[in-house]
């Protein structure tokens, strides 16, 4: 906020102070003492961090939204049979290279830093979970995809499947996580088999 200009920066100060009033009026109740909210720290730290956040989860949205739409679009087209006049390679989700290894270093920055951090490594921090986020869905799509597939292939699928359902069962967001890592690494791995057997061909 001190990097913007003052208007700028008054805007979203008082933005950021209005939503920590809502918050501290949420915590405590629409009663009597509603209108006498104090601000405490708590309140400004969580109104911080969604404000901290919001880019990454409207391009989070925005990337739900698109893929949703490509989807729709593509099984229209097949439902009416107008596939043919869509080019032969049509991707509903393709994640690039660089995206990958950047949702990786994004999650591998969280998990040095941590919550608890100075001033400077703020900035940082923000830009992590900006960059997590604007990537999730995506990569779980992809370690879905990716899970799926390895299931098929093994001989050990009972056991698979019940670590599966236990890390849902324990913890949501871990199992999401888990998921997305997978599809970031999925991503990786086939660029590199892709490079292995580029290599040889040209050998």
């Amino acid at each position: 906020v001190r990097s913007m200009p003052p208007i700028c920066s008054a805007a979203v100060s008082t933005a950021r102070h209005a939503l920590a009033r809502h918050l501290a009026a949420w915590e405590i109740g629409e009663g009597e003492n509603a209108g006498r909210v104090v601000l405490e720290g708590m309140e400004l730290a969580l109104a911080g961090t969604l404000f901290n956040i919001m880019p990454g989860a409207i391009l989070a949205a925005l990337a739900v939204f698109g893929y949703l739409a490509d989807l729709i679009t593509l099984t229209l087209f097949r439902t009416y049979e107008r596939a043919k006049y869509l080019s032969r390679r049509v991707y509903v989700l393709a994640v690039s290279l660089p995206a990958a290894a950047v949702f990786l270093i994004g999650c591998l920055m969280l998990l040095v830093i941590g919550e608890n951090v100075g001033a400077r490594a703020q900035f940082a921090v923000a830009v992590a979970e900006n960059l997590f986020l604007a990537l999730f869905p995506a990569m779980i799509l992809l370690g879905m995809l990716s899970y799926i597939r390895i299931f098929l292939r093994s001989g050990h699928r009972l056991l698979l499947l019940i670590c599966f359902i236990l890390l849902f069962a324990l913890s949501l967001p871990a199992a999401l996580t888990v998921l997305s890592i997978m599809g970031a690494g999925s991503v990786i791995w086939q660029a590199i088999r892709r490079k292995i057997c580029f290599g040889r061909d040209a050998e």
